[in-house]
């Protein structure tokens, strides 16, 4: 009689338990506390990079090769890739996250071609934050070199319209030799207009 008692009350709860907590709760309760939720395979950046695929991390991994030669063909290649995509950024880089001037080279005068390539202008325009000098002159005739492999009789007439002293000297230099690698011709021509004898001189041996 006792056993029947606590039988009969066992399944009066179970009734009453299956009408406070609807058929399939408990099951779905349960997934919920024992199934994980997914986790992102990584982690993502607004533009679709992950962390160690930035620009910034890439030129980290670079700076670590101990090989200055293998070093630098890495902070070359880089720096074409960001000329072709993230002109800006490159260049942001150049200004802020290089210590040893070879390295900043190495990264700086591949960015400055290509970008001089596809955006003559604000590659031009990028070069005046260098402090005036040679490394100034160095930048602006790396993006000429790009500015003339595609478009050299531009390229030429802006030389000598915006430029003077050393910077018209090195950038006319570079310009010439560029041109004269597909139209040997013009470039003579040009260089045989020029006004002073000595930069006429300086001009052709480029171009010959």
């Amino acid at each position: 009689m006792k056993m029947c008692s606590i039988s009969v009350r066992s399944l009066v709860t179970c009734f009453m338990v299956s009408l406070m907590w609807p058929c399939g709760a408990a099951e779905n309760r349960d997934s919920q506390l024992t199934t994980p939720q997914s986790k992102p395979a990584g982690l993502v950046a607004a533009d679709g990079l992950r962390p160690e695929e930035t620009p910034i991390a890439r030129l980290t991994i670079a700076m670590q090769e101990r090989d200055w030669y293998l070093r630098h063909k890495q902070l070359a290649a880089l720096g074409e890739e960001l000329g072709r995509t993230q002109p800006e950024v490159g260049w942001n880089m150049v200004i802020n996250e290089f210590e040893f001037l070879p390295d900043r080279q190495a990264f700086k005068m591949p960015l400055l071609r290509i970008w001089g390539r596809q955006k003559p202008l604000d590659a031009l325009a990028a070069c005046t934050a260098i402090p005036l000098g040679e490394r100034r002159a160095k930048a602006i005739s790396g993006a000429l070199e790009g500015w003339a492999s595609v478009a050299p009789s531009q390229a030429a007439d802006w030389v000598k319209k915006n430029l003077s002293g050393i910077y018209l000297r090195m950038a006319a230099a570079q310009v010439a030799a560029t041109w004269a690698r597909t139209e040997p011709k013009e470039a003579a021509e040009w260089a045989l207009a020029t006004v002073d004898e000595k930069s006429k001189v300086f001009l052709l041996n480029q171009v010959l």
